[in-house]
């Protein structure tokens, strides 16, 4: 049994436009009373192929689908959407691998689980399950030391993938808690999503307030001994460019050695204290040695550093 679609034209949609031209109305009655996906179908002249005139494209789960016309582009959705399932589910995240292979992640009586071949994996919220998969991950060769995971959110309102804004970590991944990209009426917004609980949608400009607010939450819970310690990984380029617009840079940099080049890293001062950006991460300090104590803590476990004094602050002209 397939999901009933209905074709909606978008009205907005002009010849030329990056605007999707159609969109696929999807009921998703079978796994969700009451809701329904709207599928972005976009399209493009092919004039170069002698048969395939037209070419409709759209997304489905981080896989693309083309076809050369509407109804063979409804029936691949609709295969594609059934293939998916997964005890009477579709996914609630999905995990990249090195070989461009995913791994769907369900949310299944209360508890997220997936699989590696005929391993199990199950866990009350993203971070056991991400943690544990990892570990299975290396064990099996799949990935190596150092490969960092990206998981991305499977949104139903359109069955797209959303990347992560940031991960918040500390310095020795005990603390692994992703906030996801996501839109509302055409808006950047975060996604800080638990599972059985509603998401919480916040504007992105708000992304350094985010971060501190979680950040004195774990603190405050013993997770880690200081705000200062919760550092952001996979930075998504759009949120950084929020941030950078936030901020300061000063006259001062985080500077080390390494194979006989001298990097540096450089520091902004934010509201409430200041920013070290090591792209795609970005630390947190109330001054430069609060700051430089994390970073050198972190380039350490990565093998950049042979010792936490190797990293120095040092003024520099702008």
């Amino acid at each position: 049994m397939s999901f009933p679609i209905d074709i909606r034209k978008n009205q907005d949609y002009s010849t030329g436009a990056q605007a999707p031209r159609y969109f696929l109305e999807m009921d998703l009655e079978r796994v969700a009373p009451g809701r329904k996906a709207s599928i972005p179908v976009y399209w493009k002249p092919n004039h170069s192929h002698p048969v395939l005139k037209e070419i409709y494209t759209t997304e489905l789960g981080g896989y693309k689908v083309e076809r050369g016309n509407l109804p063979s582009l409804i029936e691949s959705v609709k295969n594609s959407v059934n293939g998916m399932m997964e005890d009477g589910t579709l996914p609630y995240y999905s995990v990249s691998l090195p070989n461009g292979g995913r791994i769907p992640i369900f949310l299944v009586k209360e508890k997220l689980q997936t699989r590696v071949g005929k391993t199990k994996i199950e866990g009350k919220n993203i971070t056991e399950v991400y943690q544990r998969l990892r570990e299975i991950l290396k064990t099996n060769g799949i990935v190596r030391n150092g490969f960092k995971l990206e998981v991305d959110i499977f949104l139903w309102h359109d069955l797209r993938l959303y990347p992560p804004a940031f991960v918040m970590k500390d310095m020795r991944e005990r603390i692994w808690i992703p906030i996801f990209c996501s839109l509302r009426d055409g808006r950047p917004m975060l996604n800080y999503d638990e599972v059985n609980k509603p998401s919480e949608l916040m504007d992105v400009s708000n992304v350094l307030n985010v971060r501190e607010q979680m950040a004195y939450r774990i603190a405050s819970y013993g997770g880690v001994r200081s705000q200062d310690q919760i550092f952001m990984d996979q930075t998504h380029d759009g949120v950084w460019k929020v941030i950078r617009e936030q901020v300061e840079k000063t006259d001062q940099v985080l500077i080390y050695e390494n194979e006989d080049r001298a990097i540096e890293i450089p520091i902004y001062e934010a509201r409430n204290g200041l920013i070290a950006a090591d792209r795609p991460r970005v630390f947190f300090g109330r001054d430069p040695s609060t700051l430089a104590s994390v970073v050198a803590e972190v380039l350490m476990a990565d093998g950049k550093l042979s010792s936490t004094v190797s990293l120095r602050v040092e003024n520099k002209r702008r």
